[in-house]
């Protein structure tokens, strides 16, 4: 049996068509055979249902034998096929199809399953390389091939539950009203159309203000120029669609035409209409081969109701994902801004305008980005720039390139502002200025913030009126990165309590003044504590705050431990100052380095040791230099200058918080 052929429709007094397929494999020679018989059980009555003009066919579509007619046999309904005609078999997989004419006595959902026993049916067999005589007794099983069910011609019209009931904007083009469904999976044939009439349901409005509906097969509409219906008349009267060209429905297959329309941006808010059929339009399909008239089935439908609406709107947010963090001078490519734009649930919309400004104007200007400018990026896909005046008050519009970004009803997608940052040295740059993209949400004018509604076509404002801030970023001439190497374990007499690491990624030597930890023990652990860098200890404090034992890990002002050379990491390792406690019971002790929570409130972006100190506890934690201007030296004169800052935003701490607490534990 030939997969390939598979079961199907097949229609009455129709040329053609299929009536089964098989399959030959031949090996060794090609072979010609004078006679086969084929035999056709059918569901019809004792000499009803013979079939007529019946050929062999190959797979090029080309007749081997044939045509013949069927032979009513002594089985009553079965009948046979025999050609005569020799036919020759090449060497190899090749498949054959039976076709032939069905008499209109078989009935609507009558049946023929043909098939042939090669071993009997198939004879005086020859060997066209050897001349040899060919037996095929040993395929004495019958090839029973698909069965073929007939069927007249047949179409069913219905609407389509989708689209589902939604809002159309006012003013939307080629908006989809509704899908038509077209079924001839059980016609016998295919099924030609000329036209098909669909009644429009509305409200208030008035019937003119849809126009230039058009029927669409995938992106081909089927109706233009003279054949485009603008409707009228009442609701629920039926608006005839002409095709251009006859439609035809082929026969096994659903086919969904989707109709579409423009509707007028007079029509006023929560109005309805929609699209479907009535119960007896007036239709004339017919045969696509026999041309007779088909009866269609029609599932009546209003179709789905679609509420007007208002263009639609869109919010803009900070989007939180983008910590505030410091940035190294000099670095390309750095993400200053995410902003979250969210369109309304009533329309689909495209972002094409974006009006941006620098925040925080007192502690950076436009100097900051080289060339004063940002790029705006979707993703990994860059969507437009936006250039900055030489003034810190100047903001910047970014019209964005095409494709626009596509902001789905009721959905978000962030943008992401990045930029180049300009160096930092004894002649330029503004040591630790913060730099921050603000979203101009007030700025409506022709250079503000604007989409464009994919279905209304209309130019929509943002519905964010005030600026939106974001978390910024503050720039440093160099900016190193802290991680903790150590985990806990089991407490001995001097063991290494706590180990983190700081990188120096560029090629200047930076200085810490001081690192703070949180403290916990229990059973009697020691509570002394020293920090080491490079076997250099700083000098250490305890105290308590909120009830939690703070240590502070303080340089004099002169060791070396405090400096980071340039390209290198420095290992800090915490010790007990004291010994371990040997009484025979459990101790613990708890470590955390902490982090900065803030920034400090110094008058300068920089500050002294001393000015920097001078915020609250959750701000100086950690105290460090870039040495913007100057050489990295350990003195106790350097912490007076004005080029001190504490650790918030540091890389490595987890968001911004304090690293995750270590426990060492001695047992009993």
């Amino acid at each position: 049996k030939a997969l390939s052929v598979p079961a199907t429709n097949i229609a009455v007094n129709v040329p053609n068509q299929v009536l089964g397929g098989y399959e030959v494999d031949l090996k060794g020679e090609p072979i010609s055979i004078q006679s086969q018989v084929f035999t056709i059980a059918s569901t019809t009555g004792s000499g009803v249902g013979l079939l007529t003009n019946v050929s062999l066919y190959d797979a090029n579509g080309a007749v081997v034998a044939g045509p013949v007619d069927g032979v009513q046999t002594s089985t009553g309904a079965n009948q046979t096929v025999t050609f005569t005609d020799t036919v020759t078999y090449p060497v190899g997989k090749h498949i054959y199809t039976l076709k032939g004419k069905v008499a209109s006595g078989i009935g609507n959902g009558g049946t023929y399953i043909v098939s042939s026993t090669p071993s009997t049916q198939w004879t005086n067999i020859t060997g066209q390389t050897t001349g040899n005589t060919i037996s095929l007794s040993a395929l004495s099983t019958a090839v029973t091939m698909n069965t073929m069910t007939v069927r007249a011609a047949a179409l069913g019209l219905s609407i389509s539950t989708q689209p589902v009931a939604q809002t159309v904007i006012t003013g939307s083009q080629g908006f989809t009203y509704a899908n038509l469904v077209l079924d001839a999976s059980q016609s016998g044939e295919d099924v030609r159309l000329t036209s098909i009439p669909l009644a429009m349901t509305f409200a208030t409005m008035v019937v003119t203000e849809v126009t230039t509906c058009q029927l669409f097969d995938g992106a081909t509409s089927l109706n233009t120029g003279s054949n485009v219906v603008n409707p009228s008349g009442a609701s629920d009267a039926d608006q005839t669609f002409t095709f251009d060209q006859s439609l035809v429905v082929s026969k096994g297959i659903v086919k969904t035409l989707a109709l579409k329309c423009n509707l007028a941006s007079s029509v006023s808010a929560s109005d309805t209409l929609s699209w479907g059929i009535n119960a007896a339009p007036s239709i004339t399909p017919t045969g696509v081969t026999s041309g007779n008239s088909v009866t269609e089935t029609v599932t009546a439908s209003a179709g789905q109701t679609m509420t007007v609406a208002a263009s639609g709107s869109y919010t803009v947010v900070n989007d939180t994902a983008l910590l505030y963090k410091m940035s190294q001078a000099g670095i390309n490519g750095v993400e200053l801004a995410r902003l979250r734009f969210t369109a309304g649930a009533s329309e689909d919309l495209y972002l094409t305008q974006i009006a941006l400004e620098l925040g925080n104007t007192a502690s950076n200007s436009p100097a900051d980005l080289l060339g004063q400018k940002v790029t705006l990026w979707n993703g990994t896909t860059q969507i437009g720039t936006a250039q900055f005046g030489t003034a810190s008050a100047d903001n910047a519009t970014s019209t964005l390139l095409n494709p626009a970004p596509l902001v789905k009803a009721g959905e978000s997608v962030v943008i992401t502002v990045k930029g180049d940052l300009s160096a930092q040295n004894v002649i330029e740059g503004t040591p630790g200025a913060f730099l921050a993209i603000t979203y101009d949400g007030d700025n409506v004018g022709v250079n503000g913030n604007y989409a464009l509604g994919a279905s209304s076509q209309s130019n929509i404002s943002s519905g964010t009126t005030a600026d939106v801030t974001t978390n910024g970023t503050r720039i440093f001439r160099v900016v190193p990165t802290i991680a903790i190497t150590s985990s806990g374990g089991t407490l001995a007499a001097g063991s290494d309590l706590y180990k983190f690491t700081v990188t120096n990624p560029l090629n200047r030597d930076l200085i810490f003044q001081k690192f703070t930890m949180s403290v916990a023990t229990t059973g009697g652990a020691t509570n002394g504590f020293i920090l080491y860098g490079d076997g250099i200890a700083f000098n250490s404090s305890t105290s308590t705050v909120n009830n939690e034992t703070i240590i502070e890990l303080r340089a004099t002002g002169t060791s070396n431990a405090q400096i980071v050379s340039a390209n290198s990491t420095k290992t800090y390792i915490l010790k007990a100052s004291t010994a371990v406690d040997t009484a025979s019971v459990s101790e613990t002790i708890a470590l955390a380095l902490l982090a900065d929570t803030s920034f400090g409130s110094q008058a300068n972006l920089m500050g002294t040791v001393t000015t920097v100190e001078a915020g609250s506890a959750a701000t100086d934690n950690i105290i460090w230099s870039p040495f913007s201007t100057t050489t990295a030296v350990a003195t106790a004169a350097t912490q007076d200058n004005l080029d001190w800052v504490n650790g918030y935003g540091l890389p490595g701490f987890p968001s911004n918080s304090d690293f995750q607490i270590q426990t060492w534990v001695r047992p009993n």
